[in-house]
This record gives C-alpha cells, sequence and structure tokens, in this order.
C-alpha cells in the first residue's frame, strides 16, 4: 500500500474530529503487518498535531492561560502541565516546534555564551 492511501485511511479513522475506535480496529484488522506499523505512525502523527503541550511554572495561571492558548490554536486541544523548573515563562510544544519563553533557558543561554567567549585562566 503506498503511503498516500495510508493517509488516506488516516483521515477516514475520524469521526467530527475525533478518533473513532471502531473504524480503527476495522482498518487496523484489514492491513498488513507492514501497513499497520504505517498506519499507527500515521495515526500518532495525526493526534501529536492535534494537541499543544505547554509547560508553566505555577499552577495558579492554568485558567488564564488555558484560555489564551485555545485563542491562539483553536481547533486544536490545549495539555497544560506544571514544571516548576522552567522558574518563570513557559514551553509550548506544538507539532515539531518547541518555543521556549522560560528563564531558565535564557539562563542556560547565558551560560553557556559565557563559557563559550571567555576563557578561564
Amino acid at each position: 500500500m503506498r503511503k498516500k492511501q495510508i493517509n488516506q485511511l488516516v483521515l477516514a479513522s475520524y469521526t467530527k474530529n475525533a478518533l473513532d475506535d471502531k473504524k480503527v480496529a476495522k482498518i487496523a484488522n484489514s492491513l498488513s503487518r507492514k501497513d499497520l506499523k504505517v498506519y499507527i505512525r500515521g495515526l500518532k502523527l495525526a493526534e501529536k498535531k492535534k494537541k499543544i503541550y505547554v509547560a508553566l511554572p505555577s499552577a495558579s495561571v492554568y485558567n488564564t492561560s488555558k484560555k489564551i492558548f485555545i485563542n491562539l490554536f483553536p481547533g486544536r486541544q490545549i495539555e497544560i502541565e506544571e514544571d516548576k523548573l522552567l522558574m518563570l515563562g513557559g514551553r509550548v510544544m506544538a507539532d515539531d516546534m518547541v518555543y521556549d519563553f522560560s528563564l531558565k533557558n535564557r539562563l542556560d543561554d547565558f551560560l553557556a555564551a559565557v563559557e563559550q567567549n571567555y576563557d578561564e585562566e
């Protein structure tokens, strides 16, 4: 089976923008082992594209932040997790891109630049 056909099967696995378990089972039962692996990989990628992962340093800003991200990424599911190591700011993972706006990331970049540009003698 060609990749284009597998992608069509992945799209056919959804009902009203949600993965339909009955359709997935029916499609999976009709595929060869090799095609099944490609199909599962395609499903995982499709599900990943539907979600936005957000890491914030404090749980107290979840409600406000979630509304902001829902407006920024309409039609996508927002998953927020708490990461105390971020200190301030946040990290957003959308598709294969990671946007890190945290104080920890800035400090790590600063320390790396200092280590790279100045010798310890």
